[in-house]
């Protein structure tokens, strides 16, 4: 996915699989040749969300990465553009992403889907009647996006941060069933089948 020196913005929401994602990228960056920045958005949703943007400060400063603190209305964007909050956020996420990119010159904006991700990506599109472009999920490139833990599970990662005794931020609307995605991952696979 990086094939030289390269900039690399990584979107950095706190959460487990994004802490994991920036600090691989941080031990590895003298090896891979590349200079890490960070981008954290405020969706606008949570009061508590405050914390996670101290939490993505305090994080970056500790491995001297830059990071941009980002604050977007995504509950208002998503009524202006007819959009459900969570289309809504993600629109709202890559296009800071890009925006930062565009003024770093960085080749690449990193960020963090896993294995899971994919699976549930896969299981949405399948409940939607998705065609064949739909049934290849996330891919680990395209166009700048670089998705580099998709070969990697939820519980590798965190695995991977209780080793380190790396904390990470819990954004408790994860656990909230309003999404299909939240359903789909909290529902318990026992009582699906």
């Amino acid at each position: 996915m990086l094939t030289g020196p390269e900039t690399v913005v990584v979107g950095f929401s706190g959460g487990a699989d994004s802490t994991a994602l920036l600090n691989v990228l941080w031990e590895l960056k003298d090896i891979l040749g590349i200079k890490l920045y960070a981008l954290h958005l405020n969706h606008g949703i949570r009061s508590e969300a405050s914390e996670d943007a101290e939490f993505c400060c305090k994080f970056c400063k500790e491995r001297e990465i830059e990071c941009r603190i980002v604050s977007a209305n995504v509950p208002e964007m998503a009524k202006e553009l007819k959009l459900t909050e969570e289309e809504a956020g993600r629109k709202a996420r890559y296009e800071a992403f890009n925006q930062y990119a565009k003024e770093l010159g960085a080749g690449y904006i990193a960020v963090a889907h896993h294995e899971n991700d994919v699976a549930e990506t896969l299981l949405m599109n399948l409940l939607r009647g998705t065609g064949l472009h739909g049934g290849s999920s996330i891919r680990p490139v395209r166009d700048n996006i670089i998705r580099p833990l998709l070969c990697v599970s939820r519980s590798d990662i965190e695995e991977y941060l209780g080793k380190r005794d790396i904390s990470f931020c819990t954004d408790k609307t994860n656990l909230e069933n309003t999404h299909t995605r939240n359903i789909l991952r909290n529902t318990d696979r026992k009582s699906v089948v």
